[in-house]
């Protein structure tokens, strides 16, 4: 019988069964753009960019993404987590500094996206896997960590199983073996697995990629450019940062 389900997946993976080089373009210091496919991929050195979380339940923002990152000084704003129907708390674990947004923890997640280290010779940004048994103690060693689904695991398998979920205007975000953390959109309506595929074709050096969200609330925010997908409050927004916040 025919499946027009895993017929469009097909159609999907075949059209990015070679690996694609990118080309980058800077948007500011330390911070650069890729197209691949319908996508976009945002690239950040650490070093050069400050990650931040920024949280409505800490900071009582009410300025929509595009207005909000511009008042922060945000050259890059998206989605740091899926939320609850407060529209304040995030779904998993998150804490930011002293600003615990989520205490508990969620047993569906498998994955962390950590910055901020405690102690300077830390990797500034990393992901940490529930499946190494000391990601309780790894946490602690962050100021700032966001609990969600893995996409890509750090050894490079696909999380995700063919026809499990079919999303729009999804944002995931991983980083390279080089420790740049890497931002991804891709507004088309697709089989994540196979947008998994499509990422592991892009020969990114990945150590890991996680789901953030999808669908109607599915926003990246790009200085110059301005908002893809959702266009109004986020109530956490993972931003990348040139100076520290100034209005709200």
């Amino acid at each position: 019988m025919f499946n027009p389900k895993y017929f469009v997946f097909v159609l999907l993976l075949c059209s990015f069964t070679r690996a694609h080089a990118l080309t980058w373009t800077s948007i500011s210091l330390g911070v650069s753009k890729a197209e691949f496919s319908e996508g976009v991929v945002i690239k950040v050195d650490p070093k050069l960019a400050n990650l931040v979380l920024l949280n409505k339940s800490e900071l009582g923002f009410t300025k929509p993404i595009e207005a909000f990152a511009i008042a922060n000084n945000l050259v890059v704003a998206t989605n740091a987590s899926m939320f609850a129907p407060d529209e304040l708390t995030s779904v998993g674990y998150m804490r930011n500094v002293k600003s615990v947004n989520n205490p508990h923890h969620n047993p569906k997640f498998s994955g962390f996206l950590a910055f901020n280290p405690n102690v300077k010779s830390f990797p500034p940004v990393k992901i940490i896997e529930k499946s190494n048994s000391k990601w309780r103690d790894e946490i602690k060693q962050y100021d700032t960590v966001i609990e969600t689904f893995r996409m890509i695991s750090r050894a490079g398998k696909n999380m995700w199983k063919p026809g499990n979920a079919r999303y729009y205007e999804s944002i995931s975000v991983g980083l390279d073996k080089s420790g740049n953390v890497l931002i991804f959109s891709y507004p088309a309506f697709q089989d994540m697995h196979a947008l998994n595929e499509m990422i592991r074709k892009l020969k990114l050096n990945l150590d890991g990629l996680l789901y953030i969200e999808g669908d109607s609330k599915g926003s990246l925010y790009i200085s110059g450019e301005g908002v893809e997908g959702f266009a109004g409050i986020l109530p956490n927004v993972l931003g990348v940062q040139l100076n520290k916040p100034t209005a709200n």
